[in-house]
Parts: C-alpha cells; structure tokens; sequence
C-alpha cells in the first residue's frame, strides 16, 4: 500500500514542476546559498528513487544507472567550469578511473565495470536470445567495437601500440554493452517509459541547476567560458525536449494536463539555448526537418501549426543568446562565434579545419586499412600545441567522423553507416505502423536521438563519450525489441 501510494504521488508532472521550481527560487531567499535547495532536490529524488529499492531487480538497477547517467557530470568535461558542482563531484566516482578516486590500481571506472556487469546479469537471468531482431540489436551494437579492435589489431604489424589503441577507442564497446541492456529493458515495455520519465527528471533537474548557477554564479553571462554545463547535456537536453514533444502532440492532452509538460520544455530550453553548442542545434534542426517524411499526413497535420508558432520563439531565444555572447565571446566553437568567422571572410584558420585537413591527409595516404588505431595521426599542417589541457590532443581529433575514417578505413566507415541507419530505418517503420503510442514515442525519441549522437560524433568526440555510447546503446536496442514486437503482430495478422 505504502509502494502504491508513493509511486501515485511522486507520479504527476505538478508535484515534481513545483519542487524544482522551489529549489530554484531558494537562492533568492537564502542570498544565493545553493546549498540548502541541493539538499531539497536530492531528497526528493531519493523518494523519487525509493520504490526501486522495494525489490531488488536487474531493470530497476539499469533504471537507477540510466538516472545517474543523466544526471551526473563527467569532470573531463569540464562543466560549470570553475564552479564544481555536486553533480561533477558524485560524477568523478563514476565516470572517472577507479585508480585515481580510489587509489586502486585499475584503469577502468565504475560505469564501465556496471554496464558489462549488467550485460552478465541479463544472459544469466534471461539466457541468450537467438530471435533475428536480437542478432540484428547485436550486429548493430558490435559492428563499431568489433571493426575498431580488429584495427587496432591490424596495425600492431605496422608498429602500432595496443595500449594506445586501447586509450583511443576503450569507450566504444559500452555501444554494444548498452545494446543488450536496452534490448531486454523493452522487454518490458513499461520499464523503458519509466527509464524515459527518469531521463526527463534527471534533465530537469539538472536544467534547474544550470539556470541557477547562469543567474547568481556567473552573473548572467557566459563571458569567455565556451559553454554552460558540457557537450553532451546538450544531446540530453535535446533527447528529453523531443520526449515532451512527442507527448504533448502524440498522446492529445488537454489543457490542464499539458501545461506541467510546457512548463518543463521551458525550463530544459532555457539552459540548452545558453549552452550554445552547434551540433546539438544542427541534429535538432536534420530531425525536425524530417518530420514529414517520418510520420503520418494526420500526425504532422495535428503538430504542424504548433510547430509554426514555436519557430519563432525559438528563433528569439536563439537571436538573444547569440547577441548576448557575441559582444564578449570569441569562441569558434559557439553559434556565435561559427558566424562571425563565416562572415569575415579573413582570419586565422581554425583548429579544427587544420586538424581535418590532417585527417582528410591520413585518409588519401591509407584508403585501404586506413592507419590503425595505436598511433598518432600524421600532422601534416602544424597545429597549436593543447597538450596543457589535452594531452591526447594527436591521438583523438574532434571529428569522430574523419577519425574512423583515418584510423578504421572504408570497413569503419561502413561500421558506423550500419549503426547509424539501421535504427532509423526501424524508426520509422514503428513510427508509421506501431498502434501503441508510447512504442510511436519511443521511436521519435530514439530517431532524434541517433541523429543528434551522429552529429555529436561528427563534431565533438561523441564516438568516445562513454555516456553518449551508453544513450546510444540504450534506445537502439530498445527500438530493435519493439520492432521485434511490430514484426510479430503484422505475421499474425496476415496469418
């Protein structure tokens, strides 16, 4: 009785809209203390979290992982920059090496240890699968890993170093890992709604942070800082808008039941915008321009005028960010930054296109086999030494894109088309087909997700980002059981 009743309180979108949105307005009682509305959001997601722990069970130990993964920071990453949050604090006994939280000498992290440990946990509970959309979830996830390993493998021949083959690509397994979780997770197809509502909580939790850290740390403006929060809370800010989006238009809410939903895009919009990264905004824009090919005439007909009269607020949330950081930021890597370069016609070249022009080099000298992982790539055009802040700097370009390209050749390439249209296309089949709303949400969701993860990796090394592979991982699989599902219930119509 005690379980239902919690599950029933914590499960309106009102209660949750209004605690965040105490624990924001605290730093204007206290005097900008965020101490004590950090104390209020984490006890109320241990309540959130408590059902979990009524019965201790492999899905509600991956839904607790995916809620962290969400919520916390990786230090790398730098987020809030000088500001260390709670979440960066929490995030370094997760994401970062055992060997430099604990002191023990093992170079993996504890995301990585629990992920393979829940891929052991369901083949021993579930046992192998032998179904063809299983196999299909498998060559998906394994393509990538599997092509990388035999090129580093390829390259010892040629010199290269496994240790170094192994820093360059030792996040890109989670992808197959994530795979099988996400798989058996949608099993059950009410675990992976509730791992997206926990998606959602933990964005908007950390939406609500971010906004406040803006407003009483750094004043209001970025100034030179490059972004806000990192790279990545951008795709999962973006993952849980798509999310709130599909609800409101797929599911025909009322006014009194939409307007939590509104209240909540509006909080995860405000700390996106502001964090102003550029490949986030262009697998947001490719997605919402597929949208007619993707969905039924009805369904577009039913979003399309909100959709018209939403542009324009996005546009002057997007002008205001740009004319707010465009007087004091000189940062290529933002919007900002990106026009101002374009317009002038002159300048310096920047670091990226020098360090694509290298790859581009490595790909017309190695067409075949491509370099191998285990090497630096040559660097034909001499860029500026970052060792000071990123010591691998010739070991992992931004470009994840080139990188697979130059290190993996035409077999790598190949690798990450198949991971990339393979979701897609079974996407938009259950998007078309599937007479179950929430299967229609969860394949929007995952179609825009895939296309912001692709555009991450072709911009910001989201192809090593061990959480991007983990998102990845997730919905692919899940969309590849529900395809199962669909493909079943069409042979038993026919039949």
């Amino acid at each position: 009785m005690m379980k239902q009743r919690l599950s029933s309180w914590v499960g309106y979108p009102q209660v949750s809209i209004l605690v965040l949105c105490g624990c924001l307005a605290s730093p204007l009682v206290t005097q900008g203390n965020m101490v004590p509305g950090m104390i209020v959001l984490l006890g109320y997601t241990a309540v959130v979290a408590s059902p979990l722990l009524f019965h201790v069970s492999i899905e509600k130990w991956i839904l607790s992982l995916v809620f962290m993964l969400c919520l916390l920071d990786m230090p790398g990453g730098r987020p809030f920059y000088e500001h260390l949050a709670p979440t960066e604090i929490l995030g370094a006994f997760l994401f970062d090496p055992i060997r430099r939280v604990t002191g023990i000498p093992i170079p993996f992290t504890f995301f990585e240890l629990f992920s393979y440990f829940m891929v052991g946990w369901t083949f021993f509970r579930y046992g192998f699968r032998s179904s063809r959309q299983f196999q299909v979830a498998l060559l998906v996830g394994c393509c990538v890993p599997a092509i990388t390993w035999f090129s580093a493998l390829l390259g010892v021949p040629r010199g290269n170093s496994l240790a170094v083959a192994y820093t360059q690509i030792r996040f890109i397994s989670l992808m197959a890992a994530w795979c099988v979780i996400g798989f058996y997770l949608a099993k059950r197809p009410r675990d992976m709604q509730r791992g997206l509502q926990l998606i959602l909580l933990a964005v908007l939790m950390k939406s609500l942070y971010a906004i406040a850290v803006f407003l009483f740390i750094f004043g209001g403006s970025l100034g030179k800082r490059e972004y806000l929060i990192d790279h990545l809370s951008s795709l999962i800010m973006a993952t849980a808008l798509f999310y709130i989006f599909a609800h409101v238009f797929f599911k025909r809410f009322n006014l009194v039941n939409v307007v939590p939903w509104l209240m909540g895009a509006v909080v995860i919009l405000i700390p996106y915008v502001i964090n102003d990264r550029r490949a986030s905004f262009i697998g947001v824009i490719l997605a919402l321009s597929m949208l007619p090919i993707i969905i039924s005439r009805s369904k577009l007909r039913r979003i399309l005028w909100p959709m018209i009269f939403s542009f324009p607020l996005l546009l002057l949330l997007a002008a205001i960010r740009m004319l707010k950081g465009g007087a004091d930021e000189a940062s290529s890597a933002s919007v900002a930054g990106i026009f101002s370069h374009v317009l002038a016609h002159s300048g310096p070249i920047d670091y990226r296109e020098i360090e694509n022009f290298n790859l581009y080099f490595s790909v017309m000298n190695n067409p075949l086999l491509g370099l191998g992982f285990g090497r630096p790539f040559p660097i034909i055009l001499p860029m500026p030494d970052i060792s000071f802040a990123f010591k691998d700097y010739d070991l992992i370009p931004h470009n994840n894109l080139l990188y697979i390209w130059a290190f993996a050749g035409p077999l790598g390439m190949g690798a990450l088309a198949v991971a990339v249209v393979t979701p897609l296309i079974a996407c938009i089949r259950l998007i078309k087909y599937s007479p179950d709303q929430d299967t229609v949400i969860l394949a929007f969701v995952c179609f825009t997700l895939v296309i912001g993860w692709f555009c991450f990796v072709n911009f910001d090394m989201g192809i090593l980002d061990s959480r991007a592979q983990a998102l990845y991982g997730l919905f692919v699989g899940a969309v590849l059981c529900a395809y199962q599902t669909l493909v079943k219930s069409l042979d038993i119509r026919k039949v």
